[in-house]
């Protein structure tokens, strides 16, 4: 599941920095008199609201994550996997696969996302 969500998290945090420059907030109160300009960088730390609009967008890949694979055992034996930090290794252990039917499922795994999400993570 992380490999999954990292993946369409990496998109989208491509994305917002490509657009992403440094803003720069002047202070209302410094340009009422004839003082010096004062300059505050924006802060780059969350907010609670961007915390939980974080959570609601990981609640919902997870949905949407498994609605797509609600068809495949295998599936979604590896999304557990991810979910609980497991390697490779360990996965394919619980799968009882060998490297190569632990490769043909991500592939299906990643092809099916691919042909959901064309454009990516997009709400």
């Amino acid at each position: 599941m992380n490999f999954l969500i990292g993946a369409m998290r990496s998109m989208a945090w491509a994305a917002r920095e490509s657009e992403k420059e440094e803003p720069m907030i002047e202070s209302m109160s410094s340009t009422l008199d004839d003082g010096q300009v004062v300059i505050e960088p924006r802060a780059t730390d969350r907010n609670a609201e961007e915390t939980l609009l974080e959570r609601e967008d990981s609640q919902a890949r997870l949905k949407a994550l498994e609605g797509l694979f609600h068809d495949d055992e295998d599936a979604q034996l590896v999304l557990m996997g991810d979910l609980e930090d497991m390697n490779a290794g360990e996965i394919r252990a619980l799968g009882d696969w060998d490297e190569a039917t632990f490769a043909t499922i991500r592939r299906r795994m990643r092809r099916r996302i691919n042909v959901a999400f064309p454009k990516g993570w997009v709400q």
